[in-house]
């Protein structure tokens, strides 16, 4: 290195962005149609086993896979004991507003939106967008639809948190596992455009070269990285150098160049006196030389 200098290191600078891309929450979009319908279902629940034809009703309000008759007796004198009660239909309605939030930070996901959640990238959080806004949550959070077993005891654990408890709670857990459908789904889109706008924040990698520091050695195998730094170096000496400098190593290089030209001419006219004759020749094979 002749003169010091600022080099860019694209190599490191392209993995600090790689790995702000990498560390950038995954961006799930809620499907607000579903999880509505869910809570609506969840929200007649009482209503709809109360009524006289309660398996007849239930079938078109929640949808062909669940039939009220399916619950237990337990169950549905439950639901009947709060749609008869004004003071407990309130609270029902209160413990299923509570269900909608605890939803809204616990997606239901089928198994490969559920698989990226868990295991891509390096950030161990997940962006849920509603409408109007969005909230980062643990990617933990994220509940597999797939896997049965898991499924019912984690949205269990969520429905009991709304405060719904006893036969009450088995029941909507039942019209949860009746309907499994995703309240989620993976938005690759903003997702991206998000990883962009990190990687954008990161700034460019400078590292200090010092006079006379080595780039390369002889013999080495040149790499991207030190045929940039040569090429950096070259433009910044061109750039900064003293001009005594550089024109004091063309001006040597040029006047090898005429010594060699003229000992050519000289040799020429002493061994072929026949090229003096023709001086136009003599210049022509010099500088052919």
């Amino acid at each position: 290195v002749r003169v010091e200098f600022d080099a860019f290191n694209a190599e490191q600078t392209a993995q600090l962005r790689e790995n702000a891309r990498q560390n950038t929450p995954r961006v799930y979009r809620a499907v607000e149609a579903a999880l509505d319908a869910l809570i609506g279902r969840i929200e007649r629940l009482p209503v709809v086993v109360s009524s006289e034809a309660g398996a007849a009703v239930a079938e078109p309000a929640f949808g062909s896979s669940f039939d009220s008759s399916a619950l237990t007796a337990e169950q549905r004198e439950a639901l009947r004991a709060v749609a008869i009660d004004p003071a407990a239909s309130a609270e029902w309605t209160v413990q299923t507003d509570r269900l909608r939030s605890v939803l809204m930070r616990n997606p239901l996901l089928p198994r490969a939106d559920w698989d990226r959640a868990r295991r891509e990238g390096l950030s161990r959080r997940l962006e849920l967008v509603r409408s109007g806004d969005s909230e980062f949550v643990p990617r933990e959070q994220a509940i597999n639809l797939d896997d049965d077993a898991v499924f019912t005891e984690q949205v269990g654990r969520l429905i009991r948190s709304a405060g719904f408890d006893g036969p009450a709670a088995e029941a909507v857990l039942a019209a949860v596992r009746a309907q499994r459908e995703p309240t989620f789904a993976y938005d690759a889109a903003t997702t991206s455009a998000r990883q962009d706008e990190q990687a954008e924040t990161v700034n460019p990698v400078v590292d200090k070269r010092a006079v006379r520091q080595t780039m390369f050695a002889r013999g080495d195998v040149i790499t991207p990285v030190q045929l940039l730094i040569y090429k950096q170096e070259l433009e910044q000496f061109l750039d900064r150098a003293p001009a005594a400098q550089i024109w004091t190593k063309r001006a040597g290089l040029i006047a090898a160049v005429g010594l060699l030209v003229a000992a050519f001419a000289v040799s020429l006219s002493t061994l072929s006196p026949w090229a003096v004759r023709a001086p136009v020749r003599l210049a022509w094979l010099s500088a052919l030389a």
